[in-house]
């Protein structure tokens, strides 16, 4: 579904030192690296299915329960001869459990062939270890959508069907548009479907560091709300799970989309609702959480949730929550045209508008205030069709979503701004000390101009902010506007590699050159890639480069939740099962060489 929202994990550090000149400045740099290696790594992969996803769903021991438990029961009840058929099987875990149990014949669907080819080694393993020798597991590599009844044993429906293809959203693999298929034409009538159901739900809440992130309205003197333009508050959203970065529920967790296993189909999932609710405390509504709960059967007595706290590290991992940006919607659902937050009160009336898109695979939320209401809360109707605010809609979809998870992210992160600005006073009270009375700047850095901007307002000094999207270019201009610098600063939307002389401040090589600090290029752009040509055309001799220099530091750390994230501990082996297959798996593929995005 990448392409109908766009997700970026919220957490982690990583530690940089920069030193410019003499003075060395140390700062932490929190979400934006670990953003750009997801991103960079997120790009050669398929968006679903890949093996290698799988290490942290077998390492979830509270879902892996969760079926154990499920199963246990749907067994029970339909006796001895219990077929089950496991929709979207992937490591085959489930189908073990089945077999493992007794059912005598398992048919485990799984679309991807190399994660079916792994499942069934696995399965053939714990069958050769006399694991369920009473049982039949067969694998197939196949869409449920394409396997007719002649594929199941003994050409019979099944009595149990099982599935796990739940997403961050609930339906957010599409669940919805294949196990409905699947459970009409290969489950017997009256068959169990294990889940029974689940729903999806969204709460409003404070997210001061989330928020603050996208929302950088001042630094160091500077008028930064243009920034806020950027912002996407409708289809991009963010991945949170295992942050630490707090959020405060302004809102009871409302469900929002229920979902029947046993009788819903793809047309039951709505377009849109509305939901009349009342704020839970006071504050200001940053962000619409989502998450979901499953259960195991119409009791609804065993749950599995993602609700924050409800997994472990690697549960976080897989699943996670989302988090989407809020702004206060108008009477008629309208966004302005620059967003405006939505402070509330305890006890004050909000109404919370529900899309659903493409059978509920993404959702989107928007909030107004209510008036005094003559409804009970709860759901109160549908919503008028309502598209987009132009800043929203005008702009190049590929600059949104690359100004929400980098340009605004690092523009917010304060930190990484003040190491910026005081490397860039240390050297410009050197040059000046030296006999260069107005030193010129060169900005090529992902710091949507803020040095450029900081250098010409606390300076005076003539600066070159570049950036590679024009819409970005047009955002920096209107911040320069903002904080009165028209003169002293010009922007280009351009490859430094590209720019002439002839384009720099006075029409002469410059003073000094601001860039992004190593491993964390914007568009793949590290200094590395410029500083030849920087140096060759554009940096005076004897000019300075900003950060001057650097250092990666490695460490070995002991980390029980890391290594869930490619390997199965406990040499393999989880309760009854052999999962050695995996970890061979995760050495053959240079799983472990691979950096992890999280910490």
């Amino acid at each position: 579904s990448s392409h109908l929202h766009s997700c970026r994990f919220v957490g982690g550090t990583r530690q940089i030192v920069g030193m410019a000149s003499d003075m060395a400045v140390c700062r932490t740099l929190v979400l934006w690296l670990t953003m750009v290696v997801a991103v960079s790594e997120a790009a050669n992969k398929k968006p679903l299915f890949e093996y290698d996803d799988h290490y942290v769903m077998l390492n979830d021991f509270g879902r892996n329960e969760f079926y154990r438990r499920a199963l246990s029961r749907a067994l029970a009840t339909c006796g001895d001869s219990c077929s089950v058929l496991d929709v979207g099987a992937g490591s085959g875990l489930l189908s073990m459990l089945a077999a493992g149990m007794g059912a005598p014949q398992v048919l485990a669907l799984e679309a991807n062939p190399a994660l079916a080819t792994l499942a069934e080694q696995t399965i053939k393993r714990n069958q050769e270890a006399g694991s369920f020798t009473t049982s039949n597991v067969t694998v197939v590599a196949e869409l449920s959508s394409k396997v007719g009844l002649d594929r199941l044993p003994g050409g019979q429906k099944a009595d149990v069907l099982v599935t796990e293809t739940f997403g961050t959203m609930l339906l957010g693999e599409g669940a919805i548009n294949f196990v409905p298929d699947a459970r009409d034409r290969l489950l017997k009538e009256g068959g169990i479907m294990v889940p029974a159901g689940g729903c999806q739900y969204v709460t409003l809440v404070e997210a001061p560091d989330f928020a603050g992130t996208l929302s950088p309205a001042h630094l160091g003197g500077l008028n930064l709300t243009s920034l806020e333009l950027l912002q996407d508050s409708i289809y991009w959203k963010a991945t949170v799970g295992s942050s630490r970065s707090p959020l405060r529920s302004l809102s009871e967790r409302l469900c929002v989309l229920e979902i029947d296993l046993y009788q819903d189909t793809r047309d039951s999932v709505p377009s849109n609702h509305t939901y009349l609710i009342k704020a839970t405390s006071s504050g200001t509504v940053h962000a619409a959480l989502f998450d979901w709960d499953v259960w195991a059967d119409a009791s609804r007595s065993d749950i599995l949730s993602t609700a924050a706290g409800s997994r472990n590290f690697a549960g976080d991992v897989a699943w996670g929550q989302l988090l989407q940006l809020q702004e206060e919607a108008a009477k008629d659902w309208q966004l302005g045209s620059h967003p405006q937050r939505l402070t509330v009160k305890e006890g004050d009336w909000l109404r919370v508008g529900v899309e659903f898109i493409a059978r509920g695979i993404s959702i989107h939320v928007r909030v107004q205030r209510a008036a005094l209401p003559d409804l009970e809360p709860g759901k109160v109707g549908g919503m008028p069709a309502v598209g987009s605010p132009a800043r929203i809609r005008s702009s190049n979809r590929g600059a949104m979503i690359e100004a929400n998870e980098l340009l605004l992210p690092v523009a917010g992160d304060h930190e990484r701004q003040r190491f910026y600005f005081e490397s860039l006073l240390h050297a410009v009270t050197g040059l000046k000390n030296s006999g260069h009375a107005t030193p010129t700047i060169l900005d090529c850095s992902s710091n949507a101009g803020i040095p450029a901007l900081l250098a010409a307002k606390g300076q005076g000094l003539h600066s070159l902010a570049l950036t590679r999207r024009s819409e970005f270019a047009k955002t920096i201009r209107a911040l320069v506007s903002d904080n009165g610098v028209e003169e002293l600063v010009d922007v280009l939307n351009a490859d430094p590699r590209d720019l002439l002389e002839a384009f720099l401040p006075d029409g002469r090589r410059v003073d000094v050159v601001v860039l992004d600090p190593p491993g964390t290029p914007l568009h793949g752009l590290s200094p590395f890639a410029l500083l030849p040509r920087v140096r060759k055309y554009l940096l005076r001799e004897g000019g300075l480069v900003l950060p001057a220099g650097g250092c990666l530091e490695a460490g070995l750390i002991e980390s029980t939740d890391l290594s869930h994230m490619h390997l199965v501990p406990d040499g393999g082996r989880w309760k009854e099962l052999d999962l050695t297959v995996w970890n061979e798996e995760a050495r053959r593929q240079g799983v472990l060489e691979r950096l992890l995005a999280y910490t």
